[in-house]
């Protein structure tokens, strides 16, 4: 069964006086997914985000969003996204119900009922007429992503949505996402520097740097691709490190802290054999997968 393409990219550049911001970018993003899109400051995915939000426009190449590509069927699509871009746009002096109801009248909607759903959703529901401007960040970053919700949009832009949320927040977030994702269908991009929640939400993942697409990947992918650390602790790792690494060339070996990690290695009965003939002792081992945020960092350092 072919997947439903929401946004297909090709070669969009965007260029600022010498600098490229974008550089080529070929994507296809498919209906029911939640990419991460990962990247360091300045890699471009603020960018790119703008861009189909309609907040900045290519220098060359194009875009479609829900299979329109011409610019006036394009700017029509962008009512069925709802985003949340560099921070909530919100009015100051407006309450949580207020700003959700002019973002409701600039939509050309009407329902209160819609409003009092949605600022329960995002745990909002108990702030009555209090002035968003007295908002906590976190309040702000919640009432930011009700407003994207407003008008029940397919697909869903976050930029940079766990802001300003506390340990309690972050797991509200973490559940609402997969209530959009599981249970109402919604697609969603989300940009983050928080790579521990991407990894528990994303269903694939884009990784750009210097406005270049690096990598497109399933969570699945990822999971096969990422690197099995066998951790030791010895009565002696200096020794152990130079037998080890005397022992097995081909394997990345190295310290960490006080441990000796060894990477994609299996052979631990030898292992701990070859240390007890060297009157080296195992004093723990264990195993663990590499992070998220060290195969992203380990991908972008490749490329220097």
């Amino acid at each position: 069964m072919t997947e439903e393409v929401l946004l297909e990219t090709n070669n969009l550049t965007k260029k600022y006086k010498n600098s490229t911001a974008l550089n080529n970018i070929n994507l296809k993003l498919h209906r029911g997914k939640v990419y991460g899109f990962i990247g360091k400051n300045g890699a471009g995915k603020t960018t790119f985000i703008r861009m189909i939000t309609g907040l900045a426009f290519p220098t060359s190449g194009n875009l479609s969003l829900f299979g329109n590509s011409n610019k006036k069927d394009i700017q029509n699509s962008r009512r069925n996204i709802g985003a949340l871009v560099e921070g909530p746009s919100l009015y100051p002096f407006m309450s949580a119900k207020e700003n959700l109801k002019a973002q409701q009248i600039a939509l050309g909607i009407d329902d209160d009922k819609n409003i009092e759903e949605l600022l329960e959703l995002v745990g909002l529901s108990d702030v009555g007429d209090k002035k968003s401007h007295n908002f906590s960040l976190g309040m702000k970053q919640r009432l930011g992503i009700a407003m994207s919700l407003v008008g029940d949009p397919d697909f869903l832009i976050w930029d940079e949505p766990i802001n300003g949320l506390d340990p309690e927040g972050i797991k509200d977030l973490r559940v609402l996402i997969e209530k959009l994702n599981k249970e109402n269908g919604k697609t969603l991009l989300i940009s983050s520097h928080i790579l521990g929640e991407l990894e528990n939400t994303a269903t694939d993942f884009i990784i750009i740097d210097s406005g270049n697409i690096i990598e497109e990947i399933s969570k699945d992918e990822l999971l096969n691709k990422r690197k099995d650390y066998l951790y030791i602790e010895t009565s002696d790792n200096k020794s152990a490190l130079d037998i080890l690494k005397n022992k097995y060339p081909d394997v990345s070996i190295k310290m960490d802290k006080d441990y000796i990690s060894l990477a994609n290695f299996y052979d631990v009965d030898f292992l701990s054999t070859l240390l007890s003939q060297n009157q080296i002792n195992i004093r723990e081992m264990r195993r663990e997968k590499e992070s998220l945020e060290e195969y992203v960092f380990t991908k972008i350092g490749a490329r220097k």
